[in-house]
């Protein structure tokens, strides 16, 4: 083996250490931990809106989302979502009004 053959495998070899070492050394991806849901579904209808709406209710995590069914696309549109929790949390702090 010629030096600069020695020269490339040195270096192949430290940049393939360095990716080794980045990987082993970065923070890993934690999944954050979810209550099992218990749903409530009830249609209804809103304001301006021809069709019926679906709102879903997590009684667990205390989340409420509406959602529509398209014909056309033949899928279920969000329309909305709100956090229970945190309304509840801005009600309280606003006294109620």
């Amino acid at each position: 083996m010629n030096s600069r053959t020695t020269r490339l495998l040195i270096i192949l070899n430290t940049v393939l250490l360095a990716a080794i070492a980045f990987a082993a050394f970065t923070p890993n991806a934690v999944a954050q931990q979810r209550n099992r849901g218990q749903y409530i579904m009830l249609g209804g209808t809103a304001q301006g809106n021809s069709k019926g709406i679906l709102y879903i209710t997590d009684e667990m995590n205390l989340e409420v989302i509406a959602v529509q069914w398209d014909d056309n696309q033949r899928a279920l549109n969000g329309l909305g979502y709100r956090n229970i929790a945190a309304d509840a949390a801005a009600s309280n702090r606003t006294g109620g009004r």
